[in-house]
């Protein structure tokens, strides 16, 4: 990826499309899917799983920090947009949404 500019957008808007494939999963009996349904539950379930990580790397990227952001890594914020991926990831663990990946 280039870092320029509009890549933390990117990887913002990216996680956030993630989140929403998943939820469409969300409560679903994965046992009575057809082929192509069970093709799109294993996409969304792991595009789920880079969700948190694309949403740290714009927080990374919005405030320039020279390592990805972590809740442990304590650091300052100083853009405002930073909000916007801080506010998506707790929207995702405020759903509550666990993907499992059960199918063999």
């Amino acid at each position: 990826m280039n870092p320029e500019g509009n890549t933390c957008f990117v990887l913002n808007n990216l996680a956030v499309a993630q989140w929403l494939h998943a939820q469409k999963w969300a409560g679903v009996n994965v046992a009575g899917l057809n082929a192509s349904q069970e093709e799109e539950f294993r996409k969304a379930t792991t595009e789920f799983t880079e969700a948190i990580p694309n949403l740290q790397k714009a927080i990374q990227l919005f405030e320039s920090f020279p390592d990805i952001y972590t809740l442990e890594s304590e650091l300052n914020f100083k853009n405002k947009l930073t909000g916007i991926s801080l506010t998506n990831i707790g929207e995702i663990y405020l759903e509550k949404i666990e993907p499992e990946v059960i199918l063999n």
